[in-house]
Protein backbone atom coordinates (compact mmCIF):
# COMPACT_ATOMS: atom_id res chain seq x y z
CA UNK A 1 0.00 0.00 0.00
CA UNK A 2 2.75 2.31 0.78
CA UNK A 3 4.02 1.49 -2.57
CA UNK A 4 0.87 2.55 -4.59
CA UNK A 5 0.64 5.37 -2.37
CA UNK A 6 4.25 6.85 -3.35
CA UNK A 7 3.05 6.10 -7.17
CA UNK A 8 -0.45 7.99 -6.75
CA UNK A 9 1.42 11.24 -5.32
CA UNK A 10 4.32 11.12 -8.40
CA UNK A 11 1.64 10.89 -10.26
CA UNK A 12 -0.35 14.01 -8.75
CA UNK A 13 2.68 16.30 -8.72
CA UNK A 14 3.23 15.31 -12.51
CA UNK A 15 -0.23 16.31 -13.21
CA UNK A 16 -0.07 19.24 -11.32
CA UNK A 17 3.24 20.30 -13.35
CA UNK A 18 1.94 19.46 -16.58
CA UNK A 19 -1.76 21.49 -15.93
CA UNK A 20 0.22 24.61 -14.22
CA UNK A 21 2.07 24.79 -17.41
CA UNK A 22 -0.75 24.66 -19.84
CA UNK A 23 -1.99 27.11 -17.16
CA UNK A 24 0.76 29.44 -18.16
CA UNK A 25 0.60 29.36 -21.61
CA UNK A 26 -2.73 29.88 -21.99
CA UNK A 27 -2.67 33.11 -19.72
CA UNK A 28 1.10 34.47 -20.41
CA UNK A 29 0.76 38.19 -22.20
CA UNK A 30 3.49 40.04 -23.61
CA UNK A 31 4.90 43.85 -23.69
CA UNK A 32 2.61 45.78 -21.23
CA UNK A 33 5.07 48.67 -20.37
CA UNK A 34 6.68 50.71 -23.68
CA UNK A 35 9.35 53.79 -23.83
CA UNK A 36 10.40 55.15 -26.69
CA UNK A 37 12.60 58.20 -27.70
CA UNK A 38 12.84 59.83 -30.91
CA UNK A 39 13.68 62.23 -33.41
CA UNK A 40 11.00 64.32 -34.31
CA UNK A 41 10.76 66.35 -37.99
CA UNK A 42 7.90 68.05 -39.89
CA UNK A 43 6.29 66.96 -42.95
CA UNK A 44 4.06 69.11 -45.50
CA UNK A 45 6.38 72.09 -44.06
CA UNK A 46 5.98 75.45 -45.52
CA UNK A 47 7.65 77.91 -47.83
CA UNK A 48 10.90 78.83 -46.22
CA UNK A 49 10.42 76.55 -42.84
CA UNK A 50 13.66 74.77 -41.31
CA UNK A 51 14.74 73.09 -38.34
CA UNK A 52 17.73 73.68 -36.42
CA UNK A 53 19.64 71.76 -33.50
CA UNK A 54 17.78 68.83 -31.97
CA UNK A 55 14.00 68.00 -31.91
CA UNK A 56 13.00 64.79 -29.75
CA UNK A 57 10.66 63.25 -28.72
CA UNK A 58 9.45 60.76 -25.59
CA UNK A 59 6.76 58.69 -24.56
CA UNK A 60 5.98 55.86 -21.91
CA UNK A 61 2.71 54.14 -20.63
CA UNK A 62 1.28 50.87 -20.34
CA UNK A 63 -0.27 48.92 -23.08
CA UNK A 64 -3.09 46.30 -22.31
CA UNK A 65 -1.86 43.18 -24.22
CA UNK A 66 -5.31 40.95 -25.75
CA UNK A 67 -4.33 38.00 -27.77
CA UNK A 68 -6.66 36.97 -29.97
CA UNK A 69 -5.85 33.15 -30.58
CA UNK A 70 -4.93 30.16 -28.41
CA UNK A 71 -1.04 30.72 -29.18
CA UNK A 72 -1.23 33.96 -28.43
CA UNK A 73 1.37 35.50 -30.84
CA UNK A 74 -1.31 37.74 -32.61
CA UNK A 75 -3.71 40.22 -30.89
CA UNK A 76 -4.79 43.82 -29.89
CA UNK A 77 -3.03 46.34 -27.74
CA UNK A 78 -4.71 49.02 -25.80
CA UNK A 79 -2.86 51.48 -23.62
CA UNK A 80 -2.44 55.01 -22.23
CA UNK A 81 0.17 57.00 -21.86
CA UNK A 82 2.29 60.53 -21.84
CA UNK A 83 4.42 61.60 -24.45
CA UNK A 84 6.51 65.40 -25.11
CA UNK A 85 7.50 66.11 -28.23
CA UNK A 86 10.02 69.23 -28.63
CA UNK A 87 10.73 71.08 -32.28
CA UNK A 88 13.61 73.51 -32.85
CA UNK A 89 12.43 75.59 -36.13
CA UNK A 90 12.52 79.12 -37.44
CA UNK A 91 8.43 79.35 -37.04
CA UNK A 92 8.00 82.21 -34.85
CA UNK A 93 4.39 82.56 -32.67
CA UNK A 94 3.59 85.72 -31.87
CA UNK A 95 0.54 86.53 -29.48
CA UNK A 96 -0.90 90.56 -29.32
CA UNK A 97 -4.14 89.95 -26.72
CA UNK A 98 -6.05 87.33 -28.13
CA UNK A 99 -4.51 87.11 -31.80
CA UNK A 100 -1.75 84.92 -32.57
CA UNK A 101 0.02 84.81 -35.97
CA UNK A 102 2.94 81.94 -37.10
CA UNK A 103 5.48 83.53 -39.88
CA UNK A 104 9.12 82.33 -40.58
CA UNK A 105 11.78 84.31 -39.13
CA UNK A 106 15.79 83.06 -38.63
CA UNK A 107 16.38 86.85 -37.25
CA UNK A 108 16.20 84.76 -33.35
CA UNK A 109 18.69 82.81 -31.67
CA UNK A 110 16.61 79.98 -30.59
CA UNK A 111 12.68 79.26 -31.24
CA UNK A 112 11.64 76.21 -29.92
CA UNK A 113 7.90 74.28 -30.11
CA UNK A 114 7.17 71.92 -26.87
CA UNK A 115 3.92 70.17 -25.77
CA UNK A 116 3.37 67.29 -23.47
CA UNK A 117 0.31 64.83 -24.52
CA UNK A 118 -1.80 61.85 -23.31
CA UNK A 119 -1.54 58.83 -25.62
CA UNK A 120 -4.22 56.41 -26.61
CA UNK A 121 -2.44 53.75 -28.93
CA UNK A 122 -4.24 50.92 -30.43
CA UNK A 123 -1.59 48.51 -32.07
CA UNK A 124 -2.29 45.22 -33.65
CA UNK A 125 0.42 42.70 -32.63
CA UNK A 126 2.09 40.10 -34.01
CA UNK A 127 4.88 38.21 -32.53
CA UNK A 128 6.91 35.16 -32.20
CA UNK A 129 6.70 34.84 -29.15
CA UNK A 130 5.95 31.56 -26.07
CA UNK A 131 5.27 31.64 -23.00
CA UNK A 132 8.88 30.92 -21.80
CA UNK A 133 10.63 32.99 -24.97
CA UNK A 134 11.39 36.14 -24.32
CA UNK A 135 13.28 36.95 -27.12
CA UNK A 136 11.74 37.18 -30.43
CA UNK A 137 10.72 38.80 -33.71
CA UNK A 138 7.74 41.45 -33.58
CA UNK A 139 5.49 43.95 -35.79
CA UNK A 140 2.90 46.05 -34.03
CA UNK A 141 0.90 48.20 -36.33
CA UNK A 142 -1.65 50.96 -35.19
CA UNK A 143 -3.29 54.27 -34.32
CA UNK A 144 -2.16 56.75 -31.39
CA UNK A 145 -4.57 58.99 -30.57
CA UNK A 146 -3.12 62.30 -28.31
CA UNK A 147 -4.78 64.87 -26.36
CA UNK A 148 -2.14 68.12 -26.22
CA UNK A 149 -2.97 69.17 -22.67
CA UNK A 150 -0.07 71.86 -21.97
CA UNK A 151 2.37 73.36 -24.49
CA UNK A 152 4.92 76.37 -24.98
CA UNK A 153 6.18 77.97 -27.74
CA UNK A 154 10.00 80.29 -27.02
CA UNK A 155 12.03 81.95 -28.65
CA UNK A 156 15.48 84.23 -27.73
CA UNK A 157 17.05 87.29 -28.93
CA UNK A 158 20.23 88.59 -27.29
CA UNK A 159 19.08 86.92 -23.95
CA UNK A 160 15.74 88.09 -24.03
CA UNK A 161 13.18 85.58 -24.34
CA UNK A 162 9.09 85.82 -25.35
CA UNK A 163 7.03 82.58 -23.72
CA UNK A 164 3.33 81.60 -25.02
CA UNK A 165 2.05 78.90 -22.87
CA UNK A 166 -1.21 76.76 -24.25
CA UNK A 167 -0.69 78.62 -27.98
CA UNK A 168 -4.08 78.48 -28.98
CA UNK A 169 -3.15 78.02 -32.96
CA UNK A 170 -2.01 74.32 -31.72
CA UNK A 171 -4.00 71.38 -32.13
CA UNK A 172 -5.61 69.78 -28.83
CA UNK A 173 -6.32 66.71 -30.49
CA UNK A 174 -4.17 64.53 -32.67
CA UNK A 175 -3.96 61.06 -34.56
CA UNK A 176 -1.38 59.41 -36.60
CA UNK A 177 -0.25 55.81 -37.64
CA UNK A 178 2.44 54.12 -35.64
CA UNK A 179 4.38 50.94 -36.20
CA UNK A 180 7.16 49.19 -33.93
CA UNK A 181 9.34 46.51 -35.90
CA UNK A 182 12.13 44.80 -34.29
CA UNK A 183 13.66 41.89 -32.01
CA UNK A 184 14.10 41.60 -28.29
CA UNK A 185 14.85 44.64 -26.55
CA UNK A 186 15.73 47.14 -29.86
CA UNK A 187 12.75 48.21 -32.06
CA UNK A 188 12.58 50.75 -34.78
CA UNK A 189 9.52 53.10 -34.26
CA UNK A 190 7.71 55.68 -36.42
CA UNK A 191 5.05 57.85 -35.46
CA UNK A 192 3.13 59.76 -38.49
CA UNK A 193 0.64 62.18 -37.79
CA UNK A 194 -2.58 62.45 -40.04
CA UNK A 195 -3.49 65.35 -38.63
CA UNK A 196 -1.92 69.00 -38.80
CA UNK A 197 -0.25 70.53 -35.92
CA UNK A 198 -1.75 73.67 -36.46
CA UNK A 199 -5.61 74.36 -36.35
CA UNK A 200 -7.94 74.36 -39.40
CA UNK A 201 -7.01 76.77 -42.44
CA UNK A 202 -4.39 78.84 -40.19
CA UNK A 203 -2.10 80.88 -42.93
CA UNK A 204 1.47 81.77 -42.67
CA UNK A 205 1.21 85.59 -41.77
CA UNK A 206 1.76 87.44 -44.74
CA UNK A 207 0.88 84.94 -47.28
CA UNK A 208 -1.34 82.48 -48.56
CA UNK A 209 0.07 79.44 -47.50
CA UNK A 210 -2.16 77.12 -45.20
CA UNK A 211 -0.14 75.15 -42.60
CA UNK A 212 -0.52 71.86 -42.90
CA UNK A 213 2.50 71.01 -40.89
CA UNK A 214 2.32 67.20 -39.81
CA UNK A 215 4.78 66.08 -37.08
CA UNK A 216 6.59 62.49 -38.19
CA UNK A 217 8.48 61.07 -35.39
CA UNK A 218 11.15 58.29 -36.13
CA UNK A 219 13.22 56.64 -32.89
CA UNK A 220 13.25 53.28 -31.01
CA UNK A 221 11.06 51.86 -28.48
CA UNK A 222 11.39 49.51 -25.82
CA UNK A 223 9.02 46.76 -24.52
CA UNK A 224 8.62 45.60 -21.08
CA UNK A 225 6.76 43.05 -19.27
Amino acid sequence: MRKIRIYIMFAFCGLSMVSQNKLIDERYLEDQLYLGLTYNSFKDTPTGLSQNGISFGTSLGFIKDIPFNKRRNFGLGLGVGYSYNSFNTNLLHNQAGNDYAVSVSDAYDTNIINYSSLEIPVEIRWRTSTYDKYKFWRIYGGVNFSYMFASKTKYTLDDTSVVIRDNKLLRKLQYGLSLAVGYNTWNLYMNYSLTSLYASNLKLEGTDEVLQIKPLRLGVMFYLL
